[in-house]
């Protein structure tokens, strides 16, 4: 081992060896100044002196040979949450005689907090424009930004009421070009400011102390808070220890229970951020607490959601879900969710998000996400329209899923049949045949054989595309009224769908075939075919 605070090249580690963090918190009492926080301090081995956050990059290596089998653990120095490192099984450290090693992202292994974070351009940059106010700045892009991942949400925490905080939230606007929006309700009211470049919102404390706003946080990585601009990095839960050792856990019980939308917020997380696993013990909360999302806002399910099927970790979020139980609680009232479907098709989720293969990648890009949120659908049971709204996805988006959703198995069965199946389902999905296309090969594209009848039905659309879905009028709609004896209405409209698409299927190739088949409708009618 080099000197103690030498910086000259570690030795390689003998097989007998651990590579053991061992973070140790201070006693908040004995180094908190009135009106301040004390940061965490760390050491390298149970027998050496602290160190302070700042130097944690110099110390987070050491090989440290295990004396006894009482010795700390790195996982329960902060947090008591995991009893074993993530992927470990019971029973090792017995049958070993060791603990296992950790696994670190290897970002968080090379972040220097406080130099990280007293030079951040983008929160000085808010804050100046703010007026300088005091202010803290946490959530998610101090997570992001200590994991060395790009973001332009940033949440600040200001004391005082939603008043006082409205004069930095408009200054803020003012200087970015932009106006401030008041969301929600006290005690939960944010001001938020949108621009090109980046969104902030401004959370008030109101009567609390920022060391109670933490403990009503999520998650621990989502509770450590940096006084904006020189610190101290405050992390009173153990988040920064949950983020190098890879774990997201919950800061307690009650804050999942209090707002059952976290319950989806950590398969959302964990489809975002690949390197972080769950904590054995936050899994049995949320198995336990799965229920209550069935009363959960839907608005704000339909946002997690649609985060989550759009991170490229989507198969593994939405595997979470179903392993978790949250899957069927998240549905539309009175639906019928099929878990056994969505198990099976996982894999699609991941063909779409990118992290497996596609048969067609053009017809993803223009799918957008609409064809997931179809997959999550067709796993849901197909509900109708109005309860799919309550989601409040974009109109457009809601509306090709809902359709593409009832087209799938019809989608995947034409694939290799009869070219008039594949041109009926051309007409039927309109628009949307990119979503049907992308959603229905993602199924099916563990048959890699038909990757090619999938790549000519989708050159079939790039070429025929307009003309199969809106096919030219044979005969005025007048005229097609009169020979019905119909007038305007329903009646009328589902005529005129049956003879486009008997265009589409090559039935009707001429103005006097239109006015036989329409003979032939009047006759034998049959008000049902042709519908989508």
């Amino acid at each position: 081992m080099p000197p103690r605070g030498g910086t000259g090249t570690l030795p390689q580690p003998r097989p007998a060896r651990l590579r053991v963090f061992v973070p140790v918190p201070v006693p908040a009492r004995s180094l908190r100044p009135p009106g301040r926080f004390a940061p965490i301090l760390w050491r390298r081995s149970p027998r050496e002196p602290p160190l302070a956050i700042s130097d944690l990059t110099q110390c987070v290596r050491q090989d440290v040979v295990p004396k006894s089998p009482k010795m700390a653990r790195p996982q329960d120095a902060i947090s008591s949450y995991s009893p074993r490192p993530p992927g470990a099984e019971a029973g090792l450290e017995k049958d070993c005689g060791h603990e296992p090693t950790m696994h670190y992202p290897d970002a968080a292994m090379r972040l220097a907090p406080e130099a990280t974070l007293r030079s951040d351009p983008l929160v000085l940059g808010v804050w100046r424009d703010m007026g300088r106010p005091t202010c803290f700045v946490a959530g998610g892009y101090l997570r992001d930004r200590l994991l060395g991942r790009p973001s332009t949400d940033l949440d600040f925490t200001l004391p005082g009421t939603v008043e006082s905080v409205a004069a930095p939230a408009r200054q803020l606007a003012a200087t970015r070009g932009t106006r401030p929006h008041l969301l929600g309700r006290e005690p939960r009211a944010v001001w938020r400011i949108d621009t090109e470049e980046l969104s902030v919102e401004l959370w008030p404390l109101g009567s609390l102390t920022i060391d109670e706003d933490i403990l009503r946080r999520d998650f621990t990585c989502n509770a450590l808070v940096w006084q904006v601009p020189d610190g101290p990095l405050i992390d009173n839960v153990g988040g920064l220890d949950d983020l190098r050792s890879g774990r997201l856990t919950a800061v307690s019980r009650g804050n999942l229970q209090d707002d059952p939308l976290r319950l989806l917020r950590a398969a959302r997380f964990l489809a975002q951020l690949e390197s972080l696993e769950l904590d054995h013990r936050t899994a049995t909360f949320i198995r336990e607490l799965a229920p209550a999302l069935a009363h959960a806002p839907r608005a704000r399910a339909g946002h997690e959601l649609r985060q989550l099927l759009a991170a490229r970790g989507a198969e593994r979020g939405l595997r979470s879900l179903l392993e978790l139980g949250t899957f069927r609680h998240a549905a539309p009232p009175g639906s019928a969710p099929d878990p056994a479907w969505m198990e099976d098709h996982a894999a699609a989720v991941g063909r779409l998000a990118g992290s497996r293969r596609h048969p067609v990648s053009a017809a993803i890009e223009q799918a957008g996400p609409a064809a997931p949120l179809a997959l999550l659908l067709r796993g849901w049971g197909c509900p109708d329209d109005e309860r799919v709204a309550e989601y409040s996805w974009p109109r457009d988006e809601r509306a090709a899923a809902t359709r593409v959703s009832r087209l799938l198995e019809r989608a995947i069965a034409g694939v290799g049949g009869h070219a008039v199946e594949r041109r009926e389902l051309i007409h039927l999905a309109g628009a949307d045949f990119p979503v049907l296309l992308a959603a229905a090969a993602a199924i099916a594209g563990s048959d890699r054989s038909a990757a090619p009848a999938w790549r000519r039905w989708w050159m079939q659309w790039r070429r025929h595309g307009a003309l199969l879905t809106s096919p030219p009028a044979l005969l005025p709609s007048d005229e097609i009224a009169a020979r019905c004896g119909l007038g305007p209405g329903p009646g009328l409209g589902r005529v005129l769908r049956r003879l486009q698409l008997a265009q589409v299927r090559g039935e009707v190739r001429s103005a006097a075939g239109a006015r036989r088949w329409i003979a032939r409708a009047t006759s034998d009618p049959e008000p049902g075919e042709g519908d989508p």
